[in-house]
């Protein structure tokens, strides 16, 4: 046993001597690093069973066209989706939209249950429930133009922040191309 453990210690001040500990250690910070920065920076494209549901709408007389956007929980856990907003891309918004005008980000607001009205920033949703919204677009685009864009998912993106309610809530951000 005495041979084993002068062995060991051996092996371990060669390893410390050729530094093989500072490359360990350098390997696992580096991995944890890019680890960190994926969950961080970079937004989840898609939740499993948290699905979108597009259409197009001309129905309403304050907005004459409005991209219809409901997104329906199966996920088995219920949620909140909050901090929404809509960055556009090969479409263009309606001129009456509101928007950061510096980032080019349009409010996307939530009904009221009360009276069903577009004027909350966030919303829960239960499983097997699911909330609308829209987005208004320019009415000067044709339908044909806008089926276009929603096939090839180039209308523009919907950011948002999806909380999980469980038993230790966790959020992330979610980006979904539309």
């Amino acid at each position: 046993m005495g041979d084993n453990m002068a062995w060991l210690i051996d092996s371990l001040k060669w390893a410390n001597d050729l530094g093989i500990w500072d490359l360990v250690q350098t390997i696992v910070l580096v991995g944890t690093l890019v680890i960190g920065v994926k969950f961080l920076i970079f937004p989840k494209r898609r939740v499993r069973n948290l699905n979108y549901f597009t259409q197009i709408s001309r129905d309403h007389p304050d907005w004459p066209l409005r991209l219809l956007l409901e997104v329906r929980n199966y996920t088995g856990k219920s949620l909140v989706i909050s901090s929404p907003f809509f960055t556009f891309r090969d479409l263009r918004p309606d001129p009456k939209a509101h928007a950061d005008s510096l980032t080019g980000e349009y409010e996307i607001k939530f009904p009221d249950p009360a009276n069903q009205q577009l004027n909350e920033v966030e919303s829960f949703i239960r499983h097997k429930e699911s909330v609308q919204t829209w987005i208004p677009l320019d009415q000067s685009h044709s339908d044909e133009d806008v089926r276009l864009a929603l096939s090839a998912r180039r209308v523009g993106t919907f950011t948002c922040t999806c909380t999980w309610l469980e038993e230790k809530p966790y959020s992330h951000k979610l980006v979904r191309k539309i």
